[in-house]
């Protein structure tokens, strides 16, 4: 049996917004990227670096390409086409709408993209104040040009105070223009997004609880459009609905894939256990990544249910866990205490 791993890689700083809440743009880590953007050997040396991981593992390597916006990395296409020699699948891009046209989704779609991911973030007013004027427009109908190529389209949302009384219009515009699966992540305050506000505990619960009622609306209308559950916090409200059942394991097994079944590589080949998590690990174009993989105490501390401060003690530990980057930002922390979990408060 091979277990999948993903592989998300930032390929390029490069980007035609910038969004109130993007965390790339974080004063510790992103002018380092900028200088140090990789050759296209460079490339080769990380793919062959995480075929030979992926292989000694037994691990099905899938890739989500992302910046900035992928596509002003003028080594794009090329870098698709290595990725499908090497076998590397699904793959995925988070990018932008602005340059997305039928052409280009074609092509794409012949180098194996599978899924696309532009966010959507309120309506067209909202939005367009956090993106740039003209971008919810341009989003809706990059849509529509890669469902027509058959690309599977996502459409992410970042949660914070300045929208989430927003979330379930763009929940309805994404239902009505049938793009394929609607989701959302909670604001972590890192990059442009550290001066922004988190929601309470409270609201969350009670934003969860919208979006599941809304979604429940269409189910039998819409047989299209599947909402994600992203966020590892569902656990918890389903577990208060009693809709999920715990297993009696010993070990983590579920919730959030950083250390356990994900890595990010940033544009300069640093790797983070995940973007919005920014603690270095080492470098996929210089170093092993089996043994940063095996041998890294960061990430051994993620995979350690004893090292979290109010999970160690929870019965959700091993499949929940919250969202280590939001308690990072919040605490210094990986391991703390996640801001926005709302059990035994």
């Amino acid at each position: 049996m091979s277990y999948y791993f993903n592989l998300q890689w930032h390929i390029t700083t490069k980007c035609n917004n910038n969004c109130k809440h993007c965390y790339m743009k974080d004063d510790k880590t992103y002018q380092n990227e900028v200088n140090n953007q990789l050759e296209f050997n460079d490339y080769i040396k990380i793919l062959n670096n995480y075929k030979v991981f992926c292989n000694y593992f037994g691990f099905k390597g899938g890739i989500t390409l992302t910046g900035g916006d992928p596509l002003l990395n003028s080594n794009l296409f090329d870098l698709l086409g290595l990725i499908k020699i090497y076998g590397f699948y699904p793959v995925t891009i988070l990018g932008n709408p602005e340059l997305i046209t039928k052409e280009v989704a074609r092509d794409l779609k012949k180098l194996g993209v599978v899924r696309y991911q532009i966010s959507l973030d309120g309506d067209k007013e909202l939005h367009d104040s956090f993106r740039s004027e003209g971008s919810f427009d341009r989003t809706l109908k990059a849509f529509e040009i890669l469902n027509d190529a058959e690309i599977i389209t996502i459409s992410m949302s970042t949660i914070s105070e300045l929208n989430i009384d927003k979330i379930i219009e763009v929940m309805d515009i994404v239902y009505d223009n049938k793009i394929n699966w609607f989701d959302f992540a909670r604001l972590v305050q890192v990059g442009n997004g550290s001066s922004l506000d988190v929601v309470s505990p409270e609201r969350y619960k009670k934003f969860l609880n919208e979006i599941y009622n809304n979604y429940l609306k269409y189910q039998g209308k819409n047989n299209i459009t599947k909402l994600g559950f992203k966020d590892h916090l569902w656990k918890l409200y389903f577990y208060e609905k009693n809709n999920i059942e715990i297993p009696k394991v010993n070990s983590i097994y579920s919730g959030c894939e950083a250390g356990h079944s994900h890595l990010t590589v940033l544009s300069n080949g640093e790797i983070f256990p995940c973007r919005r998590l920014p603690v270095t690990l080492g470098y996929a174009h210089k170093d092993n990544l089996i043994d940063i993989f095996t041998n890294n105490k960061i990430l051994k501390e993620l995979r350690l249910i004893k090292s979290f401060e109010k999970c160690n003690n929870c019965e959700l530990g091993y499949f929940c866990r919250g969202c280590p980057a939001v308690a990072y930002a919040s605490t210094g922390k990986i391991s703390g205490i996640d801001p926005q979990c709302w059990y035994n408060l």
